[in-house]
């Protein structure tokens, strides 16, 4: 693969995730949770009025780090939803796992949830372990990566398949997938590129050629593509594309 297209998943922006659909959480503060806001506003506060007397900051952070330790002692299932929102959007994926985690732990068939700890593995490059999750999340439910929050995830299926090579198991992913089209750009693109790839080494050239067709299409920076599918034609090699 041309250098600029290196780890594409980072180009699928798609913002949803599981954690945004887990209502029943937010449903479920406790009654000390208006205290504990009031709190944190409190706390704030005190840190904004630090700017005219230094000591405010000291007294708007004990009362912030109190609001936390509070509400993890009464809430801990919305503080470990809210920590992973945190720590997902920052990009803090070390730390994202741990809340993540204790998520997984209440709602166990929640596959959504594990595909984001799939993707925080991703993201840290620890690529065994995330297909390890996508691969058991896909043979166990398939309907989680049709829902509109995991688009991506089918991506990162898709190019974990090909990264390791696994086309017999591709073979079963490209038959189940069907490309939104009305998705993200990048989530067409790259699902198209992929399954290109998995049709080809699975020996379908004409529905590798139909894909890979519609990334040149999508996207003429693919310049390689052209003579990609003169390969396909001649069931030549297309490791240079990979």
């Amino acid at each position: 693969m041309k250098k600029q297209f290196d780890n594409p998943y980072l180009q699928v922006s798609e913002p949803k995730s599981s954690l945004d659909f887990l209502s029943t959480i937010e449903q479920k503060k406790s009654s000390f949770y208006p205290l504990q806001s009031l709190l944190g506003v409190v706390g704030v506060m005190l840190i904004f009025l630090s700017f005219q007397m230094p000591v405010y900051f000291f007294i708007g952070a004990v009362f912030l780090f109190l609001r936390v330790f509070w509400r993890k002692k009464s809430d801990p299932l919305l503080s470990a939803l809210q920590q992973s929102k945190l720590y997902y959007r920052k990009k803090r994926f070390n730390k994202c796992l741990a809340s993540l985690d204790r998520l997984i732990e209440e709602y166990p068939t929640n596959y959504g949830l594990k595909l984001i700890k799939g993707e925080c593995y991703l993201h840290m490059n620890r690529l065994g372990e995330a297909y390890e999750i996508y691969k058991y999340g896909f043979e166990n439910s398939k309907e989680s990566f049709l829902d509109e929050s995991s688009q991506k995830h089918m991506v990162y299926l898709l190019f974990l398949i090909v990264h390791f090579r696994d086309f017999e198991f591709g073979k079963q992913v490209a038959a189940f997938y069907r490309v939104n089209e009305k998705a993200e750009f990048f989530i067409i693109l790259w699902s198209h590129y992929y399954l290109g790839i998995i049709y080809y080494y699975n020996e379908m050239p004409d529905k590798s050629i139909k894909h890979l067709k519609k990334v040149f299409n999508l996207n003429s920076d693919f310049k390689s593509i052209p003579k990609v599918l003169k390969k396909v034609k001649q069931r030549e090699s297309i490791e240079s594309l990979i």
